[in-house]
């Protein structure tokens, strides 16, 4: 119907990785028959899926001020 809703994701570092808090409401309305649970939920598990699929990133042996573009002109 076109209703504007506010979502907002906080993500805060801890000791194992991160906590990420997530708040979903409606603008307009009280009660929202379960759509910004449904649409956390949904995010969660979105989330949650790139995450256990994602792969380590390889760490550069050059710094990255020092790393050259692939065809960029040599200074």
């Amino acid at each position: 119907m076109g209703f504007r809703e506010d979502v907002s994701i906080r993500v805060i570092p801890d000791s194992e990785g991160a906590r990420v808090d997530i708040r979903s409401s409606s603008r307009y309305f009280e009660h929202d028959l379960g759509s910004n649970a449904a649409r956390i939920a949904k995010f969660s598990e979105d989330m949650n899926e790139v995450v256990d699929n994602a792969r380590p990133a390889k760490k550069s042996l050059v710094p990255a001020a020092k790393a050259q573009v692939k065809g960029a002109p040599k200074r």
